[in-house]
């Protein structure tokens, strides 16, 4: 008689280590591969496993937290092996050269820009040069790879700029520059199949979508997502020259402004009947329940007013 053993459920520090391991043994002596604790948005703590050919100063950092969510949902240790082995052989050449880091006219074209909440991150911004605006933080980073499937980014330190001897106003514009260059701004109108595809995917709550509905017409307030053609980090749009203040006289309106994530901004024409209080605390419930601690930019919503041609929080 057959006796069936069922495989034991590796705990987290298990599955990491044991991951690394078999890595390791798949990408050979040419490489070293290792456990990084990174920070990243909003000083979420994440490993990621990095794969660093001997002789390279730059690898992707592949973020463990995910595999291990479809481990325990029963995914086999083989298989995703199999699939951080062929992640790191599609994404290890980088868009930039090695020596980024010591030669500026090098990466220059590659210097971009993304906004942040700062209160979440003050720790780690006193590390790196930074820009308030609202109450956010303008960060910068290098682009290193860039296609269809991935967008990978070094994030620059206060080192980088002294070795560089540029000051945060030289680094700013330059970001400026290429952010809108290389990630051009879309809006949307969220017209009812764009609604019923987001709800579909949790990105935007039927909460909010309520509050903007006319109670006599049983109509919707009009709604715009606005973000950039790749669809990551598309709330940096809102530093775009021109752009918000363009929209709101395209539609002659003034602009109620919801911070969806750091990937999408809404924007709806202004009107009375919209409570921005309620909507205030809408966003906070979104925030807690429905975005990744990681994507969250603010809890509140924002005005951007014609007359004084800013945005006002």
């Amino acid at each position: 008689m057959f006796q069936v053993v069922k495989e034991k459920t590796l705990g987290y520090d298990s599955f990491i280590q044991e991951t690394k391991d078999r890595v390791q043994a798949l990408m050979g002596e040419d490489y070293d591969v290792l456990i990084k604790k990174t920070i990243k948005n909003n000083s979420l703590e994440r490993h990621s496993l990095l794969v660093l050919k001997k002789g390279r100063s730059i690898a992707p950092n592949i973020y463990l937290e995910a595999y291990y969510d479809s481990y325990l949902q029963g995914s086999k240790l083989e298989e995703i092996v199999d699939r951080l082995y062929c992640i790191y052989n599609h994404c290890a050449i980088p868009t930039i050269k090695e020596n980024f880091l010591y030669d500026l006219d090098d990466i220059k074209q590659y210097i971009i820009c993304r906004i942040i909440n700062y209160e979440k991150n003050v720790e780690q911004l006193k590390k790196v040069p930074h820009i308030r605006f609202l109450d956010f933080a303008i960060t910068y980073h290098c682009l290193v790879k860039n296609d269809e499937e991935i967008i990978g980014t070094l994030r620059l330190s206060n080192e980088h700029i002294k070795h560089w001897g540029i000051d945060i106003q030289e680094l700013d514009f330059l970001a400026m520059e290429n952010t809108q260059r290389l990630f051009s701004a879309v809006i949307r109108d969220m017209d009812e199949l764009i609604r019923e595809v987001l709800l579909e995917n949790d990105e935007v709550s039927e909460d909010i979508i309520d509050i903007f509905r006319i109670d006599d017409k049983k109509e919707i307030v009009k709604m715009y997502v606005l973000s950039n053609k790749s669809g990551v980090n598309g709330a940096n749009c809102l530093l775009y020259d021109n752009l918000i203040k363009n929209f709101a006289e395209a539609i002659g309106s003034d602009l109620i402004i919801i911070p969806s994530s750091v990937h999408e901004i809404i924007l709806v024409p202004s009107c009375e009947s919209i409570p921005i209080n309620e909507l205030n605390e809408i966003v906070k419930d979104i925030n807690r329940n429905q975005v990744p601690y990681d994507e969250i930019l603010s809890d509140h919503v924002y005005y951007f007013s014609r007359e004084r041609n800013k945005i006002i929080m």
